[in-house]
């Protein structure tokens, strides 16, 4: 975990917890990178996926790694 602490100080990086749909671009569970976009919608995220390009994608199918980090630290 301090690995992944490391990594989503440095960048925006996001953990995939729905990956319905996108079963081969996003592995349950994945760790990717956010890439910004303003053009967004709100509920919408843009991330490098499996393929290596970034696609957009629902933005609650993903957790920010960062959030989780503070999280595990409470226990």
């Amino acid at each position: 975990m301090e690995a992944l602490a490391a990594l989503s100080s440095a960048t925006n990086v996001v953990i995939c917890v729905n990956n319905e749909g996108y079963e081969i671009e996003l592995k349950l569970l994945g760790v990717y990178e956010e890439v910004s976009d303003e053009s967004l919608e709100p509920d919408d995220i843009r991330v490098i996926d499996e393929t290596g390009e970034d696609y957009i994608y629902p933005a609650d199918y993903f957790e920010s790694a960062s959030d989780i980090d503070r999280s595990r630290s409470a226990f």
